[in-house]
């Protein structure tokens, strides 16, 4: 080869090497391999076609000298066994030779109409190699034609050679991040799919850095926490989410297994039983209510008497036990206050609900608050869990309030 040809090529395949480099679009690649070709020989035309998936046609994607309706005949072009210079030599998948394309007989037949085209041009001579991949995949062919009728000599299957290596690496970079986009597109595709299903899980699901920052958490975490999507990630989300105490031992545990090996990523499950434990603790309490009255009841069985005065109290609970208001009862210690407050609850709406006793005197003036409305775990020193006061434990129902001693 030359040395104008050897360094022109050398050239050549730097600028398409830069354009592979910036991410430029397969045809500007193929089109400037062409270009720079071209630029050898005013008699030289040269052209890339590329196959398609199903290995049947070829179709131009590069050339700019080629003529415009001998373009257009040959798109597609077919792949057969003799279908002019081109078609034939993707077909053999070995370079093709036509020194005289008046002559050859791979341009008669079904290949005739390309045969008058090409010669209709100028076109005399047609030298293709196909560009196939490590695989033995057909990708497409590289071709030159000349206008002049004569054998192809060293540097002309040199030249040929180069460009269709460099075509080649062009193309397979363009398939390989074809197939890379079409993956993350698919992978994206599955992440939110991935995503919906996990966002339709009832249970609350984060995943966290190692660190403990929240990089991810599902619609039900969000709806817990009252956070939205873009508050969640960060630490602020564990506040939300667990108790002060809780937080220094998760991040103990945290520490613990940091030691043991590296952390990438932790995956967390949690279920709100705060409504189960209210249910829970509220049955209990009601169970305890029945012990008590039922232990009782067998004192006040029925209330037993006929005087006036005890009539006037049996109407008045016919028609306090009616309304949902508030009754003072008062009277001497075991004069029946309570059975009179039983009487009320059993005449009442809320007879299917629970009787709560308390008894005042019996609750130390520290702790009156904490029985009667409850508290929250930690609220104070001894508060070990949660508990229900006796107002919620009665909610629906009738509370009692004794002052006996």
């Amino acid at each position: 080869m030359s040395p104008r040809i050897r360094d022109s090529l050398a050239a050549i395949h730097q600028r398409a090497l830069e354009l592979i480099v910036r991410g430029a679009p397969l045809q500007d690649v193929l089109g400037a391999l062409c270009d720079g070709i071209d630029a050898l020989d005013p008699d030289l035309i040269s052209s890339v076609l590329l196959a398609d998936a199903d290995g049947r046609h070829l179709w131009p994607v590069a050339g700019h000298r080629v003529p415009e309706d001998y373009k257009q005949l040959i798109t597609p072009l077919p792949i057969a066994p003799t279908m002019a210079a081109c078609g034939t030599a993707a077909f053999r998948k070995e370079p093709v030779i036509s020194s005289d394309i008046a002559t050859d007989p791979l341009w008669s037949g079904p290949a005739e109409k390309y045969r008058r085209m090409a010669l209709q041009h100028g076109l005399h001579t047609a030298w293709f190699v196909p560009i196939v991949s490590e695989n033995g995949t057909l990708l497409g062919t590289f071709g030159l034609h000349h206008t002049k009728a004569h054998p192809v000599d060293g540097d002309e299957l040199e030249l040929l050679e180069q460009a269709e290596h460099i075509a080649l690496i062009a193309i397979e970079r363009h398939r390989a991040q074809t197939a890379l986009t079409e993956a993350l597109a698919e992978l994206k595709k599955s992440e939110a799919e991935l995503r919906t299903i996990v966002d339709m899980i009832p249970q609350l699901i984060s995943v966290l850095a190692p660190d403990g920052r929240a990089l991810y958490v599902n619609q039900s975490t969000l709806e817990y926490t009252g956070l939205t999507a873009d508050e969640a990630p960060g630490f602020e989300f564990r506040q939300r989410v667990f108790h002060p105490e809780d937080v220094e031992r998760l991040r103990d545990k945290r520490g613990s297994a940091l030691e043991r090996g590296r952390v990438v990523r932790w995956y967390a499950t949690a279920t709100d039983i705060d409504e189960r434990k209210r249910a829970e603790e509220r049955t209990h309490n009601e169970n305890l209510a029945l012990r008590e009255e039922i232990d009782r009841s067998s004192m006040f069985e029925e209330i037993v008497g006929s005087s006036l005065p005890l009539r006037r109290v049996l109407a008045l609970v016919e028609k306090v036990a009616a309304t949902d208001s508030t009754v003072l009862i008062t009277g001497e210690t075991g004069s029946g206050k309570e059975l009179i407050a039983r009487a009320i609850h059993k005449k009442s709406r809320r007879a299917g609900r629970a009787f709560i006793r308390v008894n005042c005197a019996a609750i130390p003036s520290s702790l009156v608050a904490s029985e009667l409305f409850g508290h929250e775990k930690g609220a104070f020193t001894g508060a070990l869990q949660r508990r229900l006061g006796r107002f919620e434990s009665g909610n629906g129902g009738t509370i009692f309030l004794g002052q006996d001693r």
